[in-house]
């Protein structure tokens, strides 16, 4: 990428998913690089859901 600006990692996955944690060091060792994350931050559970969300999702009527 000869015109590149910045080089950035960029997951959907929490910090603590997807491939960043393996990568981030990977990156390191193979090129010296230390991309800064741009994703969600960490999270205790594998799926998030809005609790503004979640009321509305609920009493959705089912499709017939």
């Amino acid at each position: 990428y000869p015109g590149e600006r910045e080089l950035v990692w960029a997951q959907e996955e929490p910090r603590n998913a997807g491939a960043w944690q393996h990568m981030a060091i990977s990156l390191i060792d193979a090129f010296g690089w230390e991309l800064p994350y741009i994703g969600r931050s960490a999270s205790s559970t594998p799926a998030g859901v809005s609790t503004m969300l979640a009321p509305r999702r609920t009493k959705r009527p089912a499709a017939s």
